[in-house]
């Protein structure tokens, strides 16, 4: 029997999901430390064979950096923090250990994250489809804010009109569980489908379907996106694509 989920509360389920990824890292951190050691001293030279080893260690080194982010008021953890981070950044000779870095520390509020980011955009700026995948981590990090990413839409690289930019930063956002789920994420988004539709409705009513996990959440969500949606809906040049996705989530929003 299939069991429908309703009423969640999305913020508390990312809590949760962060709690847990947290204990797991504290817990485990030496065993992750020794396993990341090594990873590191058996994957000196680049092979595409060793892909399964290059992603332990990654996952080791996430784990490792979540559980150091509570600590670095701690000078030995925020050196470890440091030396581990930029170590593995700066000596990496291929762009899965660099951007493992990057996933690694968009979450954790620290310098280096900036530090990280701004030299990763350096690199590889000229590479479209690479930085398309660092518009859309910005857009899925708990740290992001509206403020945040109205900046990377004026961005050099983002080409307003170009759908794959769009999708790596908007439809991202979508999947945001802490920062889109909010009357703030709601009206961001639905401004830009608004706007969008004037000119790409097909990439407008994609983006638009980004509400229908609304369907799921609890009411107080569910009222929120309502407004939203009800906005779009108005709208008197809206197009046929988006008006019929706004309209069938809509009416999925019982309360």
């Amino acid at each position: 029997m299939l069991t429908v989920i309703k009423n969640v509360q999305p913020h508390i389920l990312s809590k949760a999901i962060d709690s847990i990824k947290h204990q797991l890292g504290t817990v485990l951190f030496d065993s992750w430390l020794e396993q990341y050691n090594l990873c590191l001293s058996s994957n000196n030279t680049y092979d595409f064979r060793h892909f399964g080893k290059r992603s332990l260690k990654n996952i080791a080194l996430s784990y490792i950096l979540n559980s150091l982010a509570t600590k670095l008021n701690n000078p030995h953890s925020l050196q470890l923090f440091e030396t581990l981070a930029l170590g593995q950044y700066n000596n990496s000779n291929n762009m899965t250990d660099s951007f493992a870095v990057i996933s690694a520390t968009i979450d954790i509020n620290t310098p280096i994250r900036t530090q990280l980011l701004d030299a990763f955009y350096q690199q590889w700026q000229n590479h479209e489809l690479v930085i398309d995948t660092w518009f859309a981590i910005q857009a899925l990090s708990d740290l992001a804010t509206i403020d945040q990413l109205e900046k990377l839409m004026v961005n050099k690289a983002f080409i307003a009109t170009n759908p794959n930019k769009i999708y790596s930063l908007l439809g991202a956002f979508s999947r945001n569980c802490n920062i889109f789920h909010s009357m703030d994420g709601y009206s961001f988004l639905t401004d830009k489908i608004i706007s969008i539709d004037k000119f790409n409705p097909s990439v407008a009513s994609r983006l638009t379907s980004g509400f229908n996990s609304t369907v799921y959440l609890a009411d107080n969500y569910k009222k929120l996106a309502k407004v939203c949606l009800n906005r779009i809906l108005e709208q008197a040049n809206i197009s046929n694509a988006v008006y019929e996705i706004a309209q069938k989530i809509n009416t999925g929003l019982k309360f």
